[in-house]
């Protein structure tokens, strides 16, 4: 019962949003509000369980003193002042969890932001070596359109930019489409496996 009961609420819950969302007799009767009812409901309940699964993995590093130990004291410290400046301001006073997100957040946020730039750097350069024929195409149509992106297309043939727009618009907004949608479809059909029990990851050790 380990197994079937989760993946029983797993298939009952998507059939659940499905039968409400296509079908006009569900629309009518309100499930789909009832059911993000629910799942405002079970997200409050699992904060709480986070919170705990969260302090107790930090504080078995910490206590055990594994690699980086001190950043698991950070992050539990970060997370409870946090937390008691949210409990004690409320949220009819926002001033001081605005000023700790101003102050602190968001500079973090920018700055690991602004890092990921050297990592797309990088992975262009090892992307764009000419290995073969496909490579080279792409470095050749990445080399085009910044080109275009700059003041040296003006200079250099005014057909420049009006190509370059051309190539955003048509060939690689239709590619980009091709890719969404067969990103799309291995989604649904994950889905489709999880609602019929055949993918079991969501339930962890129980799967096995």
């Amino acid at each position: 019962m380990k197994k079937e009961i989760p993946l029983a609420i797993t298939g009952l819950s998507g059939l659940m949003v499905i039968v409400g969302e296509y079908l006009r007799f569900a629309q009518n009767l309100g499930w789909l509000t009832t059911f993000n009812t629910w799942f405002q409901v079970a997200t409050t309940v699992a904060f709480p369980i986070g919170l705990v699964s969260l302090t107790l993995v930090h504080g078995h590093n910490i206590q055990r003193k594994r690699a980086d130990w001190g950043l698991s004291i950070l992050m539990l410290a970060a997370t409870y002042v946090y937390l008691a400046f949210d409990l004690v301001s409320g949220p009819a006073n926002g001033t001081v969890m605005s000023w700790v997100y101003t102050a602190y957040i968001s500079p973090v946020a920018a700055t690991l932001y602004a890092m990921t730039s050297f990592l797309i750097t990088s992975a262009t350069f090892r992307t764009f070596r000419c290995r073969n024929r496909e490579a080279t195409l792409l470095v050749v149509a990445a080399l085009f359109i910044v080109v275009a992106q700059s003041p040296l297309a003006g200079l250099i043939s005014h057909y420049w930019g009006a190509t370059a727009t051309w190539i955003i618009n048509y060939p690689s907004n239709a590619a980009f489409r091709a890719i969404t949608l067969g990103a799309y479809l291995g989604a649904f059909a994950t889905a489709i496996r999880i609602l019929l029990g055949i993918e079991r990851a969501h339930i962890g050790s129980l799967a096995k």
